[in-house]
């Protein structure tokens, strides 16, 4: 947890300010190119508008030759850090030089690399006339302050500060007792504690009072131990757009949940659900950040997806979960099922995986169905697994029911179907049926009176 903290304190902060940097640089070009600049004497105007734009998130910005002469220059640079043979090697490798430096008004990375501008046309023309020589390759230095691109990473950082003072009180908390009352009490307190931590995952789940209203709305998570890898959560952004995640640890007890509450954290934490290019980007970031912090044998599959009620559309990324199934019946009575397939690998395992962000549309009356594989890959006391085909067996035949009943009917069929075992891995169960937008409402509404209107026009 230790190592975590630092991690995210240092290491996704320095990467979040160099993505900002980058940023910057690239708009710099673009905008070099936009205005047609043939002299390096008009980069001042583009230096400056970059400044203007995030005046108090850079504290320097230059543009330099080679020697360190600057070209077009904003903010009080400090002194030079960067030689110019350091300089000149990393424009002929292509390279970004970074370092992170202390000014007085706060810690910077001062990042250094080519800045790209084509200055026009040079050499022997085909009458023989000789143009501009080739113009010398320049330089960008910008400083951020690292404050500045700090502060989304603050809920997390207070997540996993808040872990490692719990597990440090826990410690020693073992250590008193353990010393005190060895021989009596380890069994008991190992059992209190358990009783805690399922007390603490209870409590983390949704209240159904928290539940948007635009959702109907049923879950339900069996721990094989007292407490267990599976996690699920629903929530509502500022913005109206509904979260719905539900991860599954490998393994059982306490490392898997407290690698679950640690992924439900991180993903609180950022803001995937206010833009669709965030999503895959959010997957990616968990990922590295669960590669680099934890045990290779620790690794968890999770599905996110965000609704947006007007427009009725679900995205999602699926990383290495049994695809959701959105199930939609047909005005002949039968059913069709879009299974979320869309993502990538487990988190955890793989460095630098790349994920996408699949996209469907949702009708009225569909019922998006989540589960781990707690539930469809349960065995009997024959060895039979429960299935897909008796989930959605029991989902068809309980079609109008409401979430939470259809919920307890699929568990209760489940049970009977375990018998006298008990269950292997832990269960967890998602059913949700978005409600009808106002929209949606006012076309019913319109083609219900229309229907009654000419049914009373042709009685008379």
């Amino acid at each position: 947890m230790l190592s975590a903290y630092r991690f995210v304190s240092n290491d996704l902060v320095q990467r979040e300010a160099e993505r900002e940097t980058n940023r910057k640089i690239v708009a710099m070009e673009q905008m070099a190119r936009g205005l047609g600049v043939q002299d390096t004497r008009q980069l001042s105007k583009i230096v400056s508008e970059t400044m203007r734009e995030a005046p108090k998130q850079f504290a320097w910005l230059r543009i330099l030759q080679l020697d360190g002469t600057p070209i077009a220059a904003v903010g009080a640079s400090g002194e030079k850090l960067y030689s110019p043979s350091g300089m000149r090697q990393a424009i002929e490798s292509h390279e970004m030089l970074s370092k992170i430096t202390e000014t007085p008004s706060g810690r910077v990375l001062v990042t250094a690399r080519p800045f790209h501008l084509n200055l026009g046309p040079y050499g022997e023309t085909a009458s023989g006339v000789d143009q501009q020589p080739p113009p010398p390759p320049l330089a960008v230095e910008i400083a951020i302050y690292l404050d500045s691109v700090a502060a989304p990473f603050g809920p997390l950082r207070f997540r996993v500060l808040t872990g490692v003072m719990a597990a440090l009180a826990l410690v020693i908390a073992m250590i008193v007792i353990g010393l005190r009352f060895r021989s009596y009490l380890r069994g008991e307190q190992l059992q209190q504690q358990a009783d805690v931590a399922r007390a603490v995952q209870l409590d983390l789940m949704p209240p159904m009072e928290s539940i948007p209203e635009d959702l109907e709305f049923a879950g339900a998570c069996i721990p094989a131990w007292q407490v267990g890898g599976d996690f699920y959560d629903v929530f509502s952004d500022q913005n109206g757009r509904i979260g719905l995640m539900l991860t599954d640890v490998a393994g059982k007890g306490l490392p898997a949940a407290l690698l679950s509450s640690l992924i439900q954290g991180a993903l609180r934490a950022t803001s995937w659900s206010s833009d669709a290019l965030l999503q895959a980007g959010a997957a990616e970031q968990l990922n590295d950040f669960l590669c680099a912090r934890t045990a290779p044998e620790l690794f968890a599959s999770m599905v996110c997806c965000y609704y947006e009620p007007e427009t009725s559309i679900l995205r999602y990324v699926n990383a290495g979960h049994l695809p959701p199934m959105l199930v939609h019946r047909e005005r002949d009575g039968s059913f069709s099922i879009q299974r979320l397939e869309d993502g990538g690998p487990v988190l955890g395992l793989l460095p630098g995986a790349f994920y996408l962000q699949g996209e469907v549309n949702v009708d009225p009356g569909d019922l998006l169905v989540m589960f781990s594989d707690g539930v469809t890959e349960a065995e009997n006391i024959s060895g039979e697994d429960f299935g897909e085909a008796r989930l959605l067996s029991a989902i068809n035949n309980n079609w109008h029911a409401d979430p939470r009943d259809l919920c307890d009917t699929v568990l209760c069929e489940l049970r009977s179907f375990l018998g006298d075992l008990d269950p292997q891995d832990d269960q967890t169960l998602m059913i949700i049926r978005p409600r009808p937008s106002l929209k949606e409402q006012s076309e019913e509404d319109f083609v219900a009176v229309g229907g009654q209107a000419l049914g009373q026009l042709a009685w008379q």
